[in-house]
C-alpha cells in the first residue's frame, strides 16, 4: 500500500520541479513543521501559479480544503501568497502565487552596488 504523505517521484508535478525545491519537499516526511511547510509552499509558488488540489498533490496533504484553511490562506493573509482571483476566494480555477513582495524577503546573492 502506498505510504499517505508520500509524493510519487515520477508525478509529473514533481518530476518539472528544480532539483532543490524536489529535495526540500522530499525531507519534509510526514509531518512537517508549519515553517519548514510554508516554506515549501512559498517555493512552489515562487514557480508558477498552483491550484490547491496541485499543491496538496505535490507536498502529499491528503485534505485540500485544510491545506486552504491552515496554510494558504493565512499565508494570503500575511502577504506571502497572492489569488488569481482574489475578489472570489472559493473559484473553481483558485490559484496561488508568490507574491513578488514575499520575493524580496527570500535571501538571494547580494547585489554588489546594494553595498553601503
Amino acid at each position: 500500500a502506498k505510504d499517505e504523505g508520500q509524493i510519487p517521484a515520477e508525478s509529473p508535478l514533481v518530476v518539472g520541479l528544480p532539483a532543490e525545491t524536489r529535495r526540500l519537499i522530499g525531507s519534509l516526511g510526514r509531518k512537517p513543521k508549519r515553517p519548514e511547510l510554508r516554506n515549501a509552499i512559498l517555493r512552489l509558488a515562487e514557480l508558477k501559479t498552483w491550484r490547491p488540489g496541485e499543491i496538496a498533490g505535490v507536498l502529499g496533504f491528503g485534505d485540500v480544503s485544510k491545506l486552504v484553511e491552515r496554510h494558504l490562506s493565512p499565508m494570503v493573509s500575511e502577504g506571502l501568497l497572492e489569488r488569481t482571483y482574489p475578489d472570489n476566494p472559493n473559484h473553481p480555477d483558485q490559484g496561488y502565487r508568490a507574491r513578488q513582495s514575499a520575493l524580496a524577503n527570500v535571501p538571494t546573492p547580494k547585489d554588489p552596488e546594494d553595498a553601503g
